[in-house]
């Protein structure tokens, strides 16, 4: 182990908790193994670690999150990913490249979704320029993963959103049967029509025949209470 993670493993360990990691390895379908370690308590683990060993700089960023990626533990992806935004909130580089393995290896919301509003959507937002280059490379891929990212991305890009993008890629999967696919279809609309609510029902109205019932749903949760009647 690199020694710069040599000290948080030891936190960690020091904070495990097995009737905790149990229930919590059975939210996540057994997917994945945990210490038991619980979100509050990890962020004050990490927190004290960084407060003595600091960030990774530029030349070791990537060996250490793919490092801490690798680890049994689903605690040490979620202390990489903190690591990974603090980083970038500091120094803000092009780490495009790293997310995207990130979110390829060992999948799930819980990780995806956290890299591809809080990574990849702040990168975005530093490099706009790249935008199109890699999202239509996610929304064209085969992995539900990556089309998930280029669905809720913009997440919390509010009136700087670029709607043609977000309807480009709605529209392009509309039709998707995954779950992940139509969730992330719904949530991109519930979360712009905070913004935009009259542009959200305008669009479900016109494609209120296409779009899942579960994107609409999603979509309008907050909006319509009596629209499915």
């Amino acid at each position: 182990m690199n020694p710069y993670l040599e000290e948080l493993k030891t936190l960690l360990e020091a904070k495990k908790n097995p009737d905790l990691a149990t229930k919590m390895e059975r939210y996540m379908r057994n997917q994945f193994q945990y210490y038991g370690v619980m979100s509050i308590e990890r962020k004050l683990v990490l927190k004290t670690f960084l407060k003595q060993n600091g960030l990774p700089n530029k030349d070791n960023l990537e060996e250490i999150v793919q490092e801490m990626w690798q680890q049994p533990k689903r605690e040490w992806l979620y202390c990489a990913m903190e690591i990974f935004e603090l980083f970038l909130k500091k120094n803000k580089e092009d780490f495009l490249h790293l997310a995207e393995i990130l979110i390829l290896q060992h999948s799930w919301w819980d990780t995806v979704d956290v890299i591809a509003l809080h990574i990849i959507g702040k990168t975005l937002q530093y490099f706009p320029e790249k935008t199109t280059e890699w999202t239509e490379k996610w929304a064209n891929s085969d992995n539900i993963w990556l089309k998930r990212t280029s669905l809720i991305f913009q997440l919390m890009y509010k009136k700087d959103t670029d709607v043609n993008l977000l309807q480009k890629y709605i529209l392009q999967h509309q039709h998707h049967k995954e779950f992940f696919i139509q969730k992330a279809i719904g949530w991109a609309l519930r979360q712009y029509a905070r913004t935009d609510a009259n542009f959200v029902k305008d669009f479900v109205d016109k494609y209120h025949d296409t779009l899942p019932n579960l994107s609409k749903r999603e979509a309008l949760k907050h909006l319509l209470q009596n629209y499915f009647d």
